[in-house]
């Protein structure tokens, strides 16, 4: 039963089976508790989120300041650090 999606319990619900929607939805948060608590996992997403956020700072610094090459690239990102 893991691999239903949220849309799954959706349609559960509709087709009127509560029971089966509420013990899945259930069984997800627990689910996610103990992902949530395992230290490798929340260091992989704390990994993860910073790769993002320092993807999205080099984005928008290209977007809003004139970066002709990679060399201006390096030089905007030089600066900042």
């Amino acid at each position: 039963m893991g691999s239903m999606t949220m849309g799954t319990a959706a349609a559960l619900r509709r087709q009127g089976d509560e029971r089966l929607a509420a013990t899945w939805g259930e069984s997800w948060a627990e689910s996610w508790a103990d992902i949530s608590q395992d230290p490798s996992i929340r260091l992989a997403l704390a990994t993860a989120v910073a790769v993002l956020a320092t993807l999205a700072v080099v984005h928008a610094c290209c977007l809003f300041t004139p970066v002709e090459s990679w060399h201006g690239l390096t030089a905007l990102c030089s600066a900042v650090l």
